[in-house]
């Protein structure tokens, strides 16, 4: 992740949500997205595989936050797919 990354991208792309796999990662996302654009970004849902992650991503300002059963792509594919993800 970069400061140079277009949130104006993700947005045309309709991302929704984003899988993190660690405190660092999430710290990491807020720091390289530009300050205007941060109130989208705590839009999103954060899907992560630890208690200790979605905790941090709550305190951090996060509004959605959603337990995955793992980190393992499969499952997560899997999770994706038979349980469609947060509505």
């Amino acid at each position: 992740l970069t400061r140079e990354m277009s949130v104006d991208k993700w947005q045309q792309q309709a991302i929704n949500g984003v899988i993190i796999s660690s405190v660092e990662l999430l710290e990491r996302l807020i720091k390289v997205t530009n300050p205007e654009d941060q109130q989208w970004l705590y839009s999103l849902v954060v899907y992560a595989p630890s208690e200790r992650i979605l905790s941090h991503a709550t305190v951090l300002g996060f509004r959605k936050t959603v337990l995955l059963p793992s980190i393992s792509n499969q499952e997560i594919v899997d999770y994706f797919t038979e349980e469609g993800g947060y509505d």
